[in-house]
């Protein structure tokens, strides 16, 4: 990866990161879990972020340096409900915190 798309990744990571964490102070469930989809190697190098939200659960794939520096979330016990990228989008933009 090119050094402008890393920052571009290390700065969406942050902004996931901060969203759950604001989700994880209002109760919502918040944590990782590696993707069943990848062989054991690459689930640990891709940690999934959940969110469930009340519109949806929503993921982000980070990168492993992202789940070291999210020690204050915990792992998510839940399953991945199968969302595509544009369901996870709109369930995202329906949220209206309260």
């Amino acid at each position: 990866m090119n050094d402008v798309i890393s920052e571009l990744y290390r700065e969406r990571a942050q902004c996931v990161l901060a969203f759950a964490r604001a989700a994880q102070c209002m109760g919502y469930v918040v944590g990782f879990r590696h993707d069943p989809d990848l062989d054991d190697a690459e689930a640990i190098l891709w940690p999934v972020l959940f969110v469930d939200l009340p519109t949806g659960q929503v993921s982000w794939h980070l990168t492993v340096e992202d789940r070291l520096s999210a020690d204050d979330i915990g792992i998510y016990t839940g399953t991945w409900d199968r969302h595509d990228t544009a369901e996870k989008y709109r369930r995202l933009a329906a949220w209206r915190p309260t």
